[in-house]
């Protein structure tokens, strides 16, 4: 009989606190218009319930470090979780706050919201003072249960790392005024579902939005002229990237496994581009580089298994190591002209026959959007470069009479090669036995001019195995174009350079793409 007395006046206890904390989620209004007064305002208002119970308030009137210390204390022991400040001015104070996580003695300046001073807290909403002008470094990190933070427009800086780990904050907008997105202000906000970055904001810092999950697209502003390192990786669901016209310097891994990105819109504007910027993002099938690097960074694209077509800016000169590695759905590299191709230098492995040249996946080469069937180098060319034709699908290529080298890897793999009209007199030097390795030689002529010996080509390691014969006479009044112009360059008959405009030609016998004719 006693046991079931004792249960009873539990159970009465239980609901009793019960319906106190039910009746204070409602929104309690404290009027505080004496900095550090706020506990014995809310206790009388309360009416006994103390603070210990109010989970949804809103203050009117000034504030200092020690009412944020209390408001701190009720958003992390005790149930606060809805906070309206928007009415509140807070003002310099003297800081002494105690328990986990609270540094003590700290000045609390006018209109700020101190370095993390809502940090760990359990807090789902709240409004800051109209009149904030700061939001300090680490503010409300790890507040996993927030969703909603409403940030006035007289803000104009927020610290590091302000809502980083808010794993469930879904409703925020970034002040207008604010120039520039610090270090990783929302990093993995797995939950956040949509990102307009501030018109004015100048510089992205590190990590700014990283593991953001949830994100569609991203729009970056055309005054941003900085994206830091890692700035947007890892989003998981972004599909949609557009770089403002402004950008000059993206850091490592800026845009780094996004494995849903589909299109990318580059900025005409960079000038700086560090490694792995756009590496493993698996989705991407097209990128007009039209920016103005004078190279192409390692890991630039690694791993972007469906990228299909790459147009490069005229300005790149060097691609480095990697920079298209594992790109195997690669069908074609767009440049603007051969002269540009002609100066590329990339990053090769002698050992194992490695390159950078990004035709070892793409094969095609496209100039002006016109496939390079036939290589021709011109009048001059005293040696190919390293890797320039690795694995290129042209058919033939031509080789003028000043050409002393052939440089490591230079037509490796050049499957479909066919027919090499070689202008000089005694094969040209090559770098070493892989210059024409996986070329099926067997079924590949090179062509001589008429009366050139054959026996010294017959006996060099790398010119043996082809198959030889002499350039054809036919008799024509124009070569190629009906303006006169060729796209290959024109010999006389004794192997001299004359242009490649049979318009300007004296009457005679010449010999140009492997073929002689006769200018009437």
């Amino acid at each position: 009989m006693k046991k079931i007395i004792i249960m009873r006046k539990m159970a009465v206890v239980i609901i009793g606190l019960t319906a106190a904390l039910t009746v204070n989620a409602k929104l309690i209004t404290f009027i505080n218009n004496e900095p550090g007064k706020l506990v014995y305002v809310i206790n009388n208002k309360a009416k006994g319930t103390s603070t210990l119970h109010v989970t949804n308030m809103k203050i009117i009137g000034k504030i200092n470090s020690e009412d944020l210390s209390l408001i701190h204390t009720m958003c992390t022991e005790w149930v606060l979780d809805t906070l309206d400040l928007s009415e509140v001015r807070i003002v310099g104070s003297e800081q002494q706050r105690s328990g986990s996580g609270v540094m003590r003695s700290k000045k609390v300046k006018s209109d700020e919201i101190d370095n993390s001073m809502f940090s760990q807290t359990h807090l789902k909403w709240i409004s800051l003072p109209a009149t904030t002008k700061r939001i300090g470094e680490e503010a409300f990190e790890f507040c996993e249960e927030l969703r909603t933070v409403v940030i006035p427009n007289s803000v104009k800086e927020i610290g590091k790392r302000a809502f980083a780990y808010c794993k469930k904050l879904t409703d925020i907008t970034l002040p207008r005024d604010l120039t520039a997105i610090p270090d990783a202000l929302f990093y993995d906000c797995e939950s956040l579902p949509k990102l307009t970055i501030p018109q004015n904001v100048e510089t992205i810092g590190d990590n700014a939005f990283a593991v953001c999950k949830a994100i569609p697209s991203v729009v970056i502003p055309d005054r941003v002229k900085t994206i830091g390192y890692s700035a947007f990786s890892a989003m998981q669901s972004v599909k949609s990237i557009v770089i403002g016209k402004g950008v000059e310097y993206i850091d490592t891994y800026a845009f780094f496994n996004n494995p849903h990105l589909e299109k990318l819109v580059m900025s005409p504007s960079i000038k700086t581009m560090k490694n792995g910027v756009f590496s493993t993002c698996p989705s991407l099938k097209e990128v007009d580089f039209c920016a103005q690097l004078d190279s192409l960074p390692a890991y630039t694209f690694y791993k972007n298994t469906s990228l299909q077509k790459v147009i490069l800016p005229p300005t790149i000169k060097v691609i480095d190591d990697n920079a298209f590695r594992d790109c195997t759905a690669l069908k074609g590299i767009y440049i603007q002209s051969l002269d540009q191709w002609l100066k590329m230098k990339f990053v090769n492995d002698r050992i194992w026959n490695v390159t950078s040249n990004p035709l070892q996946y793409a094969h095609n080469l496209y100039v002006n959007n016109k496939l390079v069937t036939d290589f021709v180098f011109p009048e001059g060319t005293t040696a190919v470069p390293d890797a320039l034709l690795f694995g290129s699908s042209v058919k033939s290529i031509t080789l003028p009479q000043t050409l002393k080298y052939i440089g490591l890897l230079a037509f490796y793999g050049c499957r479909n090669l066919k027919s090499i009209y070689y202008y000089g007199t005694k094969p040209a030097a090559c770098a070493d036995g892989n210059v024409f390795k996986q070329v099926p030689q067997s079924n590949c002529t090179v062509y001589l001019l008429p009366g050139v010996e054959k026996f010294p080509f017959l006996l060099n390691f790398n010119w043996s195995n082809f198959q030889y014969d002499y350039m054809k006479v036919t008799a024509v009044d124009k070569v190629q174009a009906d303006d006169g112009v060729s796209k290959f360059p024109i010999y006389d008959i004794d192997g001299r350079y004359r242009g490649d405009d049979a318009t300007k030609l004296h009457k005679g016998l010449y010999i140009s793409n492997g073929k002689k004719f006769l200018k009437r």
